[in-house]
């Protein structure tokens, strides 16, 4: 379920940046005792986090296209264990999602290992993550630990460069809670990739939003840790709705012609070009935009690919909308 959400929120949401899931199982319940608990209740997650930071990362990294941002997924004993990474070594992940996390786990002392975080930002001042925990109908003890972190990161002088969240999720049991906590964690942790949610500021303000959408961006390049550029086809697209639906024809032209110039090879800011043209009867203009898309088009996806049929079917009804709103826009 873990691929399958972050296939879907990357390839057909937009919503956060491909991304290479590496799954971690353990079969002897004897080590996940022993690896997911900190070494001061009694566990050795040091050994399991010397796997992690100086074998598994490094494997990774040296044989696939990675970014400098790591998310860790780690439920019940393993949530206990994102939060002991969180504690002792912050730099090996910039997201954590936690979900059911085990923090009701006594130390020696008799303390639940949730106390372990009420110094964090003391010893760390310039923590840079994302943390994102959920919880489940879990029994009283598991709820009073994660209440505790939740008072502990509500009234600590947290950096600019820490978010964080917590979700109850009553309805869900132990068992069933990770599959809507990763799905909501990765969306969460990687919030401000879809421009969707600009749509409405469009609507009221137009064109002159744009440029807080790429300050949106340039804002979510400092917190990922590279440069994320604006998904100028997303935005091609809402300008589009602008212009058809809205009525904010000028809009759309001065939203469209920005990103025209800016990302001439996206074949969906072409096509969208191409639509909003149309809707001022430049019909040469609309055109050229409309070929530069479907030729785009076929170098990015390839001539078979599903979308590349549709546009060439779509040029027929642009063709048929040519005659029917431009050259002859009394007949109806």
């Amino acid at each position: 379920h873990t691929v399958a959400s972050a296939q879907f929120l990357a390839a057909d949401a937009g919503r956060m940046p491909k991304a290479i899931v590496v799954g971690l199982p353990v079969e002897d319940p004897a080590d996940r005792q022993a690896d997911f608990v900190p070494p001061v209740a009694g566990g050795s997650a040091d050994t399991f986090t010397a796997f992690l930071r100086d074998e598994l990362i490094p494997w990774v990294e040296a044989r696939h296209r990675t970014r400098p941002f790591r998310v860790l997924i780690g439920h019940s004993l393993s949530g206990l264990f994102a939060t002991y990474l969180l504690n002792s070594q912050p730099e090996l992940f910039s997201g954590y999602i936690a979900i059911d996390p085990s923090l009701h786990v006594p130390l020696p002392s008799g303390e639940a290992y949730v106390t372990e975080t009420d110094d964090l930002f003391e010893r760390t001042p310039g923590l840079a993550a994302s943390w994102y925990m959920t919880l489940s109908n879990v029994h009283a003890l598991m709820l009073s630990a994660v209440r505790r972190l939740d008072e502990t990161l509500e009234s600590a002088e947290t950096s600019d460069q820490f978010r964080w969240a917590w979700k109850h999720m009553p309805t869900e049991t132990h068992m069933s809670v990770p599959a809507r906590s990763v799905y909501d964690g990765l969306e969460w942790i990687f919030s401000g990739f879809d421009p969707s949610h600009f749509l409405e500021e469009l609507r009221a303000d137009g064109a002159a939003v744009l440029p807080r959408i790429d300050e949106q961006y340039r804002r979510l390049s400092r917190r990922m840790g590279w440069e994320v550029p604006p998904d100028d086809g997303k935005i091609a697209e809402m300008a589009a709705q602008l212009g058809t639906l809205e009525g904010k024809v000028d809009d759309a032209l001065e939203i469209t012609r920005v990103l025209v110039d800016r990302s001439p090879g996206d074949w969906e800011v072409q096509g969208y070009r191409g639509l909003v043209l149309l809707l001022v009867c430049d019909v040469d203009a609309a055109r050229m935009h409309r070929e530069a898309s479907l030729e785009l088009a076929r170098e990015s996806l390839g001539p078979e690919s599903l979308m590349v049929l549709a546009l060439i079917q779509a040029a027929e009804g642009f063709e048929n909308r040519v005659q029917r709103e431009c050259v002859e826009p009394g007949r109806f």
